[in-house]
């Protein structure tokens, strides 16, 4: 039914040229509005959460998170990435402690850095033993990408000695 209206303007364009003669029933499409009003399609409003925006504003002051692999097997979605485990830390502490916005993500920040240092010291292991042994890791795939993680740690430390060797040399 949604197409009458532009049959009936495409045969009164065909009449009106005289490429055809005008049919019996064009009087009556014309008479006769449509039982329906015709529907627009709009664009779908956007939907922002609030973790959505916490996101955002972490990595924007972060912005080498955007480098951080995302771990695809992990068990919750806070594993994945580490925007997800500090917005999940931010909202926590602005539920359960009622912290502001910019209270939470220092303490949330805080947080994450102590992690942080915990994992670069397992990986400052891993690069001395040049095993996958962690005593946190369980799980087959997680060592895995934990060794992709520390082969990226380790990139990007030869990349920062490189650069600091060429400023050296061109001093």
């Amino acid at each position: 039914m949604g197409r009458g209206k532009p049959f009936a303007k495409s045969m009164k364009r065909l009449v009106s040229a005289g490429v055809i003669r005008k049919p019996a029933w064009m009087d009556i499409v014309e008479a006769t509005r449509p039982v329906f009003s015709p529907v627009t399609v709009t664009k779908a409003p956007e939907i922002m959460y609030p973790e959505d925006r916490l996101r955002s504003i972490f990595l924007q002051r972060n912005p080498d998170a955007h480098r951080m692999p995302i771990n695809l097997k992990a068990k919750s979605k806070e594993e994945r990435h580490i925007s997800d485990r500090f917005v999940a830390l931010q909202m926590k502490f602005m539920d359960e402690q009622g912290l502001s916005e910019n209270k939470a993500y220092e303490e949330a920040d805080r947080v994450l850095a102590e992690q942080k240092e915990q994992m670069n010291r397992i990986l400052d292991e891993y690069d001395t033993t040049g095993s996958l042994v962690n005593p946190f890791i369980e799980d087959e795939a997680a060592r895995a990408f934990m060794a992709s993680l520390a082969d990226s740690k380790r990139d990007q430390k030869l990349h920062e000695a490189l650069i600091e060797r060429k400023q050296t040399e061109s001093s």
